[in-house]
């Protein structure tokens, strides 16, 4: 019985299996890369969001933008505005999943 148990643990370990990358993860690394900032106009009291660095998708970014200033108007603090992005963010991550498949590698 020991026996089987180290033949067991001495056995080497079966390759990783590398699965093709999830949409959503892709999705996400490209979120990653984007920055954007969101500046309000004194006499008009407006507020748009410059996008500082590109995901290389300019319906990615603009989704961005969109749920960026919809939390810019009711949220002044950051803990406010990460609590009010990160569902924002993960519906923008499952909508671009399902609209783009993942690249080819």
């Amino acid at each position: 019985m020991l026996l089987i148990l180290v033949a067991v643990l001495a056995a080497p370990a079966p390759a990783p299996v590398t699965a093709p990358p999830d949409e959503v993860v892709v999705v996400g690394e490209r979120m990653k890369r984007v920055r954007v900032v969101t500046r309000r106009d004194r006499k008009t009291g407006g507020t748009r969001c410059l996008v500082r660095r590109t995901s290389g998708d300019d319906g990615l970014d603009q989704a961005i933008c969109e749920a960026t200033l919809a939390c810019a108007q009711t949220e002044t603090k950051i803990e406010g505005m990460i609590a009010c992005l990160n569902p924002r963010m993960a519906a923008v991550a499952q909508r671009f999943a399902k609209r783009s498949p993942a690249p080819e590698q």
